[in-house]
């Protein structure tokens, strides 16, 4: 019975890791373009893959989950104008950004 529990576990173990790929992300900080002071909750959204996170009181970031490659971004905040960038990833990359909106 203990053979048969173990055969069973490592047969999970590499079913996930045939199954799981090397995802990718984006930390940051959000600031206004004209003084420099960062914008709280400010949203990030990856528009190809529909996750998104929001700024944190300090205008900080994390958007986990992203596939490697080439991905769009779509910044907004409150009273300012919404922004795109791109950004290249490679598996398992984790990049920084700082990014400026216009009020």
């Amino acid at each position: 019975m203990m053979r048969l529990t173990l055969i069973f576990i490592s047969l999970i173990i590499n079913i996930s890791l045939l199954f799981s790929q090397e995802l990718s992300g984006v930390k940051g900080i959000v600031k206004d373009s004209l003084n420099g002071e960062t914008i709280p909750f400010a949203v990030v959204i990856s528009l190809e893959k529909n996750i998104g996170t929001s700024a944190n009181e300090n205008g900080v970031f994390v958007l986990k989950g992203l596939d490697p490659g080439r991905r769009k971004l779509e910044i907004s905040a409150v009273g300012y104008s919404k922004k795109e960038i791109f950004i290249s990833l490679r598996a398992g990359d984790f990049r920084s950004v700082s990014i400026y909106l216009k009020s």
